[in-house]
């Protein structure tokens, strides 16, 4: 088939501010298993400029696929403009099938269904499996039910191309009844589904037996199975030109992911139940694979979409040891635990021998009730360690603050400054706690009245929620203030100036030079441009599908031109490639 992918641009401050892209790891996680499949595949990554809306429909009608994919790591703030994407491709192209994924879309596929008749299918979860096993039933007109881990409308014709023939003619090609078979996994091969696919005689039942969810008009199949063998899976590097994407200072960049999920369950993060179990790629490969990348295409700058790429020792170890075997300059950003790091107090020579430059240590709060209170598993002693570690190994460290975790006071937020100044972190990210549905913080806070109910500003920097204590424009005024006071101390600007290592300075430089114009974007956009609601619904009542009914606010998604944006430090931001708050970083690798 001839398969478009479509990264959709992002209204997030963090994809506007930084004057540089990084590839989009998930739709390119994709793309390897479909071209290894014999797939014709292109990608549209619409992040650059950013495209408008007549510039993405006109190359989609140029290319004219079979199917369109669309997905993107921060798929909460992104819906709306993949929304927007759906529909334009929809009446261009009647004959193409519309594929969508992601985090938001896997929780919310029975809204998303209802609300977008354009979209034909919806992959829940990993990806890269599920969508060969899709297209390999289309092409094969295969029963859609043999296919774990998708949501479509009853009566879709399996087919090379989309088509409005009545459900009878599916009965020549399909047997009445099929259930899920076994699945012939084979070693070194994504998907493994070319002979598993068949469908069989017998009744409708799902994994073990349960019948199939039925929504209306609408029919998720059983969850996909977990990729235990994440090296099978690879990632389509040539369907992006490296030249073009470029971080942390105009080097030449790319998105990886060495582990998927978490073995921790944070209260506000969706990591675990997402990912299901934390699995990561064989060591040696992987380095290798980073070494080829650095060689071929003249990677520099590798930014690490994991929550978590130290929780195994031994793995990450291993890890350090055969990359450093391969000689090559290669500068490593990512996120990490403050208890991983104090843990490996030891080794922590090894990871400035491979090159880590930077991590982002998700302190969340200052306050050990709170974090006891959010499961974080982490302790004010352990996180203001972790910060000592890292400086005297000249690893750079940003501590990632989330104000709204409680309904904070004034004091409290004089406390979260005096804190953070105590710790001494190099960079501080300050974030807004962001309360996806598929999180228990969502239960807790599900009786709080919305403020923003622009989808597309639920991207971590903006305030979703009222706060009771203290209102929301002091909190803007408390956070711009720890931000800056941080930011500026002596002991920062001695870092950023004077610091013997000049890698170290570059890093230093890099982000003060966007936090400086992100820190006047937000208070501008707050002023001027964003739209907050005094009677907003409850939380509960918007995460059930309130957000639809406003989706087409002009500042939600500004598609028809180039827009300004902003965030503290770029793709570092957890957004749902990310996060600890539940989507995951400019990665989500596997969703579509």
């Amino acid at each position: 088939m001839k398969i478009l992918l479509v990264n959709p641009p992002h209204p997030s401050i963090g994809s506007r501010i930084p004057r540089e892209h990084l590839p989009p790891l998930g739709l390119l996680a994709l793309g390897g298993p479909l071209l290894d499949a014999g797939h014709q595949v292109r990608l549209l990554d619409a992040e650059f400029g950013p495209m408008s809306l007549d510039q993405i429909v006109s190359q989609t009608r140029d290319y004219d696929p079979d199917a369109v994919l669309l997905g993107h790591s921060g798929s909460t703030s992104g819906h709306p403009s993949a929304s927007r994407i759906v529909q334009a491709v929809r009446k261009l192209l009647p004959h193409a099938w519309i594929v969508y994924g992601g985090v938001f879309p896997s929780y919310h596929w029975a809204q998303i269904m209802e609300q977008e008749p354009g979209i034909d299918f919806m992959v829940r979860g990993e990806g890269e499996e599920t969508i060969v096993r899709l297209v390999t039933a289309l092409e094969q007109r295969r029963g859609l039910e043999t296919v774990p881990g998708i949501v479509f409308r009853a009566g879709t014709i399996p087919g090379p191309a989309r088509s409005g023939e009545p459900l009878a003619s599916l009965e020549e090609n399909s047997p009445k009844h099929s259930r899920i078979e076994p699945l012939n996994q084979r070693e070194n091969s994504c998907g493994a589904v070319l002979d598993s696919l068949a469908p069989s005689e017998g009744e409708r039942v799902g994994v073990r037996g349960f019948p199939f969810p039925v929504r209306g008009e609408v029919k998720a199949t059983p969850p996909a199975p977990v990729i235990r063998n994440l090296d099978a899976c690879r990632v389509g590097w040539e369907l992006i030109d490296h030249r073009r994407y470029t971080y942390y200072g105009k080097r030449r960049a790319v998105v990886v992911q060495f582990s998927r999920g978490c073995p921790h369950r944070c209260h506000y993060c969706g990591q675990h139940n997402f990912w299901r179990t934390w699995r990561h790629r064989d060591p040696v490969k992987f380095a290798a694979e980073l070494a080829r990348l650095h060689h071929e295409h003249g990677v520099e700058l590798i930014n690490f979409a994991d929550e978590n790429p130290t929780a195994s020792r031994p793995a990450w170890q291993a890890f350090l040891e055969a990359l450093i075997s391969h000689n090559v300059p290669l500068i490593l950003i990512g996120t990490t635990r403050a208890g991983d790091i104090v843990r490996d107090a030891d080794i922590l020579h090894l990871y400035k021998r491979a090159g880590v430059a930077r991590f982002l240590l998700g302190l969340e709060s200052t306050d050990d009730a709170t974090l006891q209170a959010i499961h974080k598993g982490s302790t004010k002693a352990i996180d203001r360690e972790a910060i000592q570690l890292m400086r005297k190994h000249g690893i750079i460290s940003m501590a990632a603050w989330v104000a709204g975790f409680v309904q904070e006071k004034d004091c409290d937020y004089w406390r979260t400054l005096r804190q953070l100044l105590s710790y001494d972190p190099d960079q501080v990210q300050a974030l807004y706690a962001t309360p996806h549905s598929w999180t228990p913080f969502a239960v807790q806070e599900a009786r709080h009245r919305v403020v923003q109910t622009d989808l597309g500003r639920w991207d971590y920097k903006h305030q979703v929620l009222e706060s009771s204590q203290v209102p929301n424009w002091r909190v803007l005024l408390w956070v711009k203030l720890i931000e800056a006071v941080c930011q500026l101390r002596p002991r920062s600007l001695r870092r950023l100036l004077l610091h013997p290592e000049p890698r170290f300075r570059a890093g230093m430089r890099w982000y003060s030079n966007i936090g400086r114009r992100v820190w006047l974007y937000e208070i501008a956009q707050w002023l001027f441009f964003d739209r907050r609601t005094r009677h907003g619904p409850t939380l509960a009542e918007f995460l059930k599908g309130a957000w639809a009914t406003r989706q087409n606010r002009p500042s939600e998604l500004a598609l028809d031109g180039p827009r300004a944006g902003g965030d503290h430090g770029g793709n570092d931001i957890r957004n749902d490639q990310a996060p600890r708050t539940g989507e995951t970083v400019d990665s989500n690798p596997s969703p579509v």
